[in-house]
């Protein structure tokens, strides 16, 4: 399965209150199995965390600032009935809940023409 590098980058805020960093790309299209590894590019801490509480968590430690996700992540569809679901799967930084972040799990490779 390919491995793809997710950077989180430092943005300047348009208004006040709106986040400082970004999930860079967002969204990221992958396939179930695929590996992430997320880049920190800032000078905070983040941690990758599903948005749905209700998800399970992905066992990706703190990642601190200039330096990359340990481990790296496998992605695993949501299931429903036992069954996958496909599509697009929120995340965001435990430590900076308005930095949002998005997968597009896929259940079969994009084509490239």
């Amino acid at each position: 399965m390919p491995d793809w590098l997710i950077n989180i980058v430092s943005v300047t805020p348009a208004n006040p209150g709106d986040p400082t960093a970004k999930f860079d790309p967002s969204p990221q299209t992958c396939l179930q199995g695929d590996n992430i590894t997320w880049s920190n590019r800032t000078d905070d801490p983040h941690t990758p965390v599903p948005s749905d509480p209700a998800a399970a968590p992905w066992g990706v430690d703190q990642i601190p600032a200039g330096e990359s996700s340990n481990p790296t992540y496998s992605v695993l569809a949501p299931q429903s009935g036992g069954q996958p679901v496909y599509g697009i799967v929120k995340y965001q930084s435990k430590e900076h809940p308005e930095v949002i972040g998005e997968l597009n799990i896929v259940a079969v490779p994009p084509t490239f023409t």
